[in-house]
C-alpha cells in the first residue's frame, strides 16, 4: 500500500471520528439514568383496633409492617402520611427519609407509633418520592369493644 492511500486512510478515519465527537457535544450534556427504581410497596397493619378511644401516649399504639423494594442499587426518599377517612385532613406526617439500597432488595421499615388516635377511621400512606413516585396505603378503625 503506498504512503498516499495509508495517509487518505488517516484522514478519513480522523474525520469520522471528528464527526462522531461533534455529534456528541452537540446533543447536550449526558444525563445520569438512576439504577434501581423502586419496584414494590408494601403497607399493612391491623384493620381494627380496639380500645377505649382514649388518646394519651399509652394508648392505640399503632405497629405497620412496611417494606419498599427496588430493581437494583438506590437511595429511596420516603416518608408517611396519616388521613381521616375522607382524605380531607393530614393528621400526621413523617420527615423525608433515605432508605440506601446497596442491590436489588426489599427492606422493611420500622414506622414505629405514628400515630395514636381516638375512634374513627384512618388511611396512611407511604409516599416514595426518589429515584421514581410511588404510592401505597392502607386503612384502619379504632372502635370501641
Amino acid at each position: 500500500m503506498s504512503k498516499k492511500v495509508s495517509i487518505l486512510r488517516m484522514i478519513g478515519v480522523a474525520w469520522i471520528v471528528l464527526l462522531l465527537l461533534t455529534a456528541c457535544m452537540s446533543a447536550g450534556p449526558f444525563s445520569f439514568i438512576p439504577h434501581g427504581p423502586v419496584t414494590g410497596l408494601a403497607i399493612s397493619g391491623p384493620p381494627v383496633i380496639h380500645t377505649d378511644c382514649e388518646v394519651d401516649e399509652d394508648t392505640n399504639p399503632i405497629i405497620f409492617k412496611i417494606s419498599i423494594t427496588t430493581n437494583g442499587p438506590a437511595t429511596v426518599i420516603y416518608h408517611l402520611e396519616v388521613y381521616n377517612s375522607d382524605k380531607t385532613m393530614l393528621l400526621d406526617q413523617t420527615p423525608n427519609t433515605s432508605l440506601v439500597f446497596a442491590s436489588a432488595a426489599t427492606q422493611a421499615i420500622n414506622s414505629g407509633n405514628l400515630y395514636r388516635t381516638d375512634c374513627g377511621n384512618f388511611i396512611i400512606k407511604l409516599i416514595v418520592t426518589a429515584p421514581n413516585s410511588m404510592t401505597a396505603q392502607t386503612t384502619w378503625s379504632v372502635v370501641k369493644p
